[in-house]
């Protein structure tokens, strides 16, 4: 019987065009080429129709693909934030479970990813292609364009990601200060909450950061084979 394999992917085609979709493409046509049944799960677009979302599959040079395409108004801003939510995870449970793969490969959706693979005892290997799964900006760029050096944590990424986001000392230097006791507060307690004014948008924004690198954290103390890769 021929091995199975899923890929995850935080995008592929014909929803995003990039180096990890060329990567993930490659690797799925590869493995195919050598007999192993290959499924891709990834994201779709923001879709207005169907709530919470709808599924889409299709093939993509003969390989199946499925698309959790999220509702314009499903997820939180925590949710959007940390890259998980129960949809994510109800998703990637009937996927696995239907396709019974020997091996995960996680391309992005990374947190689901490996709960789901721990939960079903599926041995998975993670792919890193950015720097945003250890940096809060995304690019390991402070907001001087000098390169960080920093291990990541609140009181670093912060201040950093609120000046990239705001750059004047009176918006972005000023909400990258607020002490954590206010806007863990803040953001607890409208974290389900939508149309917040701007004073409470702007206190919620180092919590929503915060709580980016929880789900970090979580990711790497749940990850096991690590491939880090970069396109030159």
């Amino acid at each position: 019987m021929n091995k199975k394999i899923v890929l995850t992917a935080s995008r592929f085609y014909p929803y995003a065009f990039g180096g990890g979709e060329v990567y993930i493409a490659s690797v799925a046509a590869e493995l195919r080429r050598r007999k192993w049944n290959v499924q891709i799960v990834t994201l779709g677009n923001t879709q207005e129709s169907i709530a919470p979302y709808s599924i889409e599959r299709y093939s993509h040079n003969g390989i199946p693909v499925s698309a959790l395409c999220f509702h314009r108004d499903t997820l939180t801003e925590l949710e959007k934030y940390s890259g998980i939510s129960r949809h994510h995870l109800a998703f990637l449970r009937s996927e696995i479970e239907n396709f019974a793969p020997d091996i995960i490969h996680i391309n992005g959706i990374s947190l689901p990813a490996l709960t789901v693979a721990k939960e079903k005892n599926i041995p998975a290997v993670t792919t890193v292609h950015h720097s945003g799964v250890v940096c809060p900006a995304g690019d390991l760029v402070r907001p001087d364009n000098s390169l960080c050096t920093f291990a990541e944590s609140p009181h670093v990424c912060i201040p950093c990601t609120s000046l990239i986001r705001e750059p004047q000392w009176y918006t972005g230097g000023i909400f990258g200060r607020i002490p954590r006791v206010v806007y863990s507060t803040v953001g607890k307690r409208t974290e389900n909450t939508r149309d917040l004014p701007f004073a409470l948008r702007v206190v919620r924004y180092p919590w929503l950061v915060d709580q980016e690198i929880v789900h970090n954290k979580k990711m790497w103390e749940m990850a096991g084979t690590v491939i880090f890769f970069a396109m030159l």
